[in-house]
C-alpha cells in the first residue's frame, strides 16, 4: 500500500524521503478512442490520459552534515499520458495475459513543501539536469502510481480479454481457433531464440568487461552506537550485470515496418559493494516490477535486418534483505545501470551478427498441447449440452 511505501531519493546533497502518502481523491481516467491491435500477434495498445493526481504526506530531508527536516509535501501530477501494451495468449479457449508493459510517454510533475518560514519550496527545481529529472519522475511515478495501474487493468483492459471464448471470436471455428494458437507458439518460440541469442551476446561482452559498474554518490543510512542515524556518502559499485535473462515471452508489436520487442528482464544475484573502515560490505539486490528493453527491428533484406535499441529501463531495486545499514538505491542507480549495459547493447548491435538471425530464425520446436488440435476443449460439450437442454 501506498501509506506503508517509504519512497527515498537524493537530489544533490541532500536525502529525502516520502511517507505516509495517500491519493487525496480519486482520478478521473481517460481511455483514448485509438486502440490499436495486430491479430497476427495478439497485441494491443492502449493510451490513457490522467489530468490530474494530487498525493499527500510526510517528507524528510537530510544531508551529511547533520542536519534534519521534517514537513508535509504535495505531489501534483498532471497531464499525464500513459501507454500500455499487452499480449495475449490462448489458453483452453479463453484469453490471458502473461505480461503487460505501462510506458508514461508525458507527464507535468510538481513536488512541494512548506517551510518555517511559509515559503513554498519546490524540490524537483534543484534538478536542473533534464535527464537526471525525468529519470526522478518516472521513479515517483512507478512508486506512487501503481494503485492507478491496477484500477486501470481491472477496469479498462481486462474486459478486452475476458468476454466470451476465443472459439467465438472466429465464428466457433475450432479448427481455426487451434491454428492461430499454434501460430502464437511458434511465433513467439521463434522471437523467443532471438531474444536469448541477444542477452547472451549482451551478458559475454558485459561480463568481459568485469559485468560492473561504478555507482554514483551513494547514500548510506547508518546507526550511530548510540542508535542514532546517521547519514553518509560511500563508494560503491554493483556487481553481475552480466546475469539478464528473460523468463516470459516478449511483446511483440508491429509499428511502421518494424517489429518491436518488448523484453521484461530479470537479474540473477545482483550485488552492491561498498567500503566500511577497511572491509567490503556486499549486499544482495533485486529488481522489482519489470525491467525491459525494447528493441526495434527492420527487415532490410533477405539476408539482413536493422536491429536499434529502441530504451533500456530498470524500473527499481530493492533488498534481498534488510541489511543492517541501509543505501539508498534511488534512480541515480538505475540510471548508472542503464548506462553501462547500454553501452554493451551497442557494440552488440554494431557487429551485426544477429541480423541475419532475426531474418530467418530456425525452425522452432514447440510442445505442442492435447487440445492443440481439439475440437471444443473439456467442459465445452457438457456446457454446450446443458444449454441445448
Amino acid at each position: 500500500m501506498l501509506a506503508k511505501r517509504i519512497i527515498g531519493f537524493s537530489i544533490g546533497d541532500d536525502y529525502i524521503e516520502l511517507s505516509n502518502s495517500e491519493i487525496i481523491e480519486k482520478p478521473e481516467v481517460t481511455l483514448l478512442p485509438n486502440i490499436s491491435g495486430q491479430a497476427r500477434t495478439l497485441t494491443t495498445v492502449s493510451r490513457f490520459d490522467i489530468p490530474e493526481v494530487k498525493i499527500a504526506g510526510k517528507i524528510s530531508i537530510r544531508n551529511t552534515s547533520g542536519s534534519h527536516e521534517y514537513y508535509n509535501y504535495e505531489l501534483k501530477v498532471k497531464n499525464t499520458r500513459l501507454k500500455t501494451a499487452v499480449n495475449y495468449f490462448i489458453e483452453g479457449d479463453g484469453f490471458t495475459v502473461e505480461n503487460y508493459l505501462n510506458e508514461f510517454e508525458h507527464t507535468d510533475m510538481k513536488l512541494t513543501y512548506e517551510n518555517e518560514s511559509g515559503e513554498i519550496v519546490s524540490v524537483l527545481d534543484k534538478l536542473t539536469d533534464k535527464v537526471k529529472r525525468e529519470a526522478v519522475e518516472h521513479y515517483l511515478l512507478d512508486n506512487t502510481f501503481d494503485e492507478i495501474l491496477s484500477a486501470i487493468h481491472d477496469l479498462f483492459l481486462e474486459p478486452l480479454y475476458d468476454r466470451g471464448s476465443a472459439s467465438n471470436q472466429v465464428g466457433a471455428d475450432y479448427s481455426l481457433r487451434n491454428k492461430f494458437r499454434i501460430h502464437l507458439k511458434q511465433l513467439y518460440g521463434a522471437f523467443k531464440i532471438f531474444v536469448d541469442k541477444f542477452l547472451d551476446a549482451t551478458n559475454e561482452s558485459l561480463k568481459a568487461d568485469s559485468g560492473s559498474a561504478t555507482l554514483p554518490k551513494l547514500f548510506c543510512i547508518g546507526e550511530t552506537d548510540d542508535g542514532d542515524e546517521v547519514l553518509s556518502v560511500v563508494e560503491a559499485r554493483i556487481e553481475n550485470l552480466n546475469t539478464m535473462r528473460c523468463d516470459r515471452r516478449p511483446i511483440v508489436l508491429p509499428e511502421n515496418k518494424e517489429a518491436h520487442l518488448y523484453i521484461p528482464l530479470e537479474f540473477e544475484n545482483l550485488m552492491v559493494t561498498y567500503k566500511k573502515g577497511d572491509r567490503n560490505v556486499e549486499i544482495c539486490v533485486k529488481t522489482i516490477e519489470s525491467s525491459f528493453m525494447q528493441l526495434a527491428i527492420k527487415k532490410i533484406n533477405d539476408e539482413k535486418a536493422d536491429i536499434k535499441l529502441v530504451q533500456f529501463k530498470i524500473k527499481n531495486l530493492e533488498y534481498e534483505w534488510n541489511p543492517t545499514a541501509k543505501l539508498v538505491l534511488d534512480p541515480s542507480i538505475t540510471q548508472a545501470i542503464e548506462d553501462k549495459i547500454k553501452s554493451h547493447i551497442a557494440k552488440v548491435i554494431a557487429k551485426d551478427e544477429l541480423g541475419l538471425f532475426a531474418v530467418n530464425p530456425p525452425n522452432v520446436e514447440i510442445d505442442y498441447d492435447s487440445d492443440d488440435f481439439s475440437g471444443r476443449e473439456e467442459g465445452e460439450e457438457e456446457n454446450a449440452d446443458e444449454n441445448n437442454e
